[in-house]
């Protein structure tokens, strides 16, 4: 069985529409925690679609809420727990998603028992500074010529085998830091994540409307970040890893699309 998840924010509801509508012919159910909604949009009734839940009903969460269907303390629900065999695919709202996109995803975790696959990541570099100081990104729409082994998943393109992820919300501090979560979640246990090869514009991204101030947002990103630096440093040790080909630095990895061409020294 493969079972996509995803969290969507209210003002995103026809972004919504259109990343749901190139994922749902490639898996078997699809759920949906709604952030801010009213209601259910229309496009949501269908027969794949497991669960759609509200925040008003169920408490608002952030990007963390596309793993809420995974942890069998915060969701109830039949079918969970999901059979160990069973593929998870947490996807992001405001991403179109390739056609193969899954049948890729599932060949990545064959190759990799055990691993969690992905397309968006990051490299740690030394010596750690920060988190936006000390990283090399390559972004989803980006190529990359070969799999490359990173340390932080970008959680909304991601896939993994229900064996592998039996992790605890609570356990962690996931709101507006679910990669780095994801991160030290797998560290902690002994799970690689590695980054799939593709070509430009496999994953295309779909521009999400701006909301609040420009300082606002800057506020928000720097306390976000100091956490999430924090929760790398206590982590504990993370593997060295080279800086692959075509990973860059960007400070504002969303709002900061590469410059063509730019690369980075690779690390001694």
């Amino acid at each position: 069985m493969i079972v996509a998840t995803c969290a969507s924010l209210a003002t995103r509801e026809h972004l919504l529409r259109q990343a749901f509508g190139s994922i749902v012919d490639q898996v078997d159910a699809f759920c949906v925690y709604l952030n801010g909604y009213q209601r259910i949009p229309d496009f949501l009734r269908h027969p794949k679609v497991l669960h759609a839940v509200l925040s008003i009903e169920a408490g608002y969460r952030a990007g963390e809420a596309k793993f809420w269907f995974w942890d069998s303390d915060q969701f109830k629900a039949v079918p969970a727990p999901w059979d160990p065999d069973t593929v998870g695919i947490t996807i992001d709202d405001d991403i179109i998603y390739p056609r193969d996109y899954v049948a890729r995803m599932v060949e990545a975790l064959d190759r990799r028992p055990g691993s969690i696959a992905c397309v968006h990541g990051s490299v740690l570099t030394e010596p750690f500074v920060g988190w936006r100081e000390s990283r090399r990104n390559v972004h989803f729409a980006e190529g990359l010529e070969a799999d490359a082994r990173i340390h932080v998943p970008g959680t909304g393109t991601m896939a993994f085998r229900a064996r592998d992820w039996t992790f605890k919300l609570r356990e962690y501090e996931w709101s507006h830091c679910c990669d780095v979560a994801a991160a030290v979640y797998g560290l902690r246990r002994g799970i690689e994540v590695w980054c799939l090869s593709r070509r430009p514009g496999w994953l295309k991204p779909l521009a999400p409307p701006s909301t609040g101030s420009a300082v606002s947002r800057q506020r928000i990103m720097a306390d976000v970040d100091q956490v999430e630096t924090r929760l790398i440093r206590e982590a504990g040790s993370w593997p060295t890893l080279p800086v692959p080909a075509g990973f860059v630095r960007r400070a504002r990895l969303r709002r900061s699309p590469a410059r063509p061409g730019e690369r980075v020294r690779r690390l001694p």
